[in-house]
């Protein structure tokens, strides 16, 4: 996992190559997390309009264009940029589509002031231990992939715990809303059975190409891209295992063979399930 963490970004007075404030979009392909320890900006997120504030979250997905409109002179934004970040909480199904969520419908979110401290606190030890990774030997090295790993879920589990929270607040679901949770309760309970859309469509009585469209409206992804996500996110947690071979993998995940299993995964990944098996888990910038 390639994880890069960025504070003290002020406003105009610093940049980094995905936040230069020219008013072009850029986009980054890793997970931006973004919290605001003061001032406040307007984005630009695809094409919808964002404020963050003081003690907020600003979630951006990967490949997502966005860009600064404008900020305040005391703007301040911590950034955690993470490639792969499924990998976490692989294992946990009901975590993702909170971070469908997060991503795709609840970009920006407020906190308190006591979690806006936590998660600067957070952050500012993750880095301390990227900088300290770099001169650790291979054992050491090892137990600090953990250690960030565990932090990086206690963030997610803190983000969930506000989600949970503030859905007492919202407004009723709409149906699209319905469909799209029934969609991915679905997808956790077959994806290694069917990764097939009509099947899906037909459990939640519809069509395939109305459930197209409303998975699309709601995550900015289709339905195949989902199912293939939660194989991927399966695949990885047994390959980062090591107890199972790529073969038992395959057949796990409802492939037809391992050449199959392995064509799949690398067409999606850029490596074959040894070659991803075998990199290291952080890999800082």
């Amino acid at each position: 996992m390639q994880l890069s963490i960025y504070d003290n970004y002020t406003g105009l007075e610093r940049n980094f190559d995905f936040f230069e404030i020219d008013h072009n979009y850029h986009s980054c392909d890793m997970l931006l997390v973004c919290i605001c320890q003061r001032g406040s900006a307007s984005f630009k997120l695809n094409l919808h309009e964002v404020e963050v504030t003081k003690a907020s979250f600003l979630f951006i997905a990967p490949g997502t264009p966005f860009f600064i409109i404008e900020s305040s002179k005391d703007f301040h934004l911590d950034v955690l940029a993470i490639k792969d970040f499924a990998t976490i909480i692989a294992g946990n199904d009901e975590y993702f589509p909170k971070l469908n969520r997060l991503l795709y419908q609840i970009p920006q979110m407020k906190i308190s002031e006591r979690q806006r401290c936590m998660a600067h606190i957070l952050l500012s030890y993750m880095k301390f231990l990227l900088f300290q990774k770099k001169n650790e030997n291979a054992d050491a090295a090892k137990y600090t992939d953990e250690v960030l790993s565990s932090y990086l879920k206690t963030m997610f589990l803190e983000i969930c715990k506000i989600l949970d929270e503030n859905d007492k607040c919202m407004k009723p679901k709409t149906r699209t809303d319905v469909l799209a949770e029934k969609f991915f309760k679905s997808v956790h309970k077959y994806y290694t059975t069917n990764r097939n859309v009509s099947f899906y469509a037909s459990e939640l009585g519809i069509s395939a190409k109305h459930l197209a469209l409303v998975i699309n409206k709601r995550t900015g992804k289709s339905p195949s891209d989902w199912i293939n996500d939660f194989s991927l996110m399966q695949a990885k947690k047994y390959l980062r295992s090591g107890n199972k071979s790529v073969q038992e993998i395959s057949y796990d995940l409802g492939f037809s063979s391992p050449s199959h299993f392995c064509k799949f995964f690398k067409d999606h990944t850029g490596m074959t399930p040894m070659e991803f098996s075998k990199a290291p888990l952080f890999k800082s910038e």
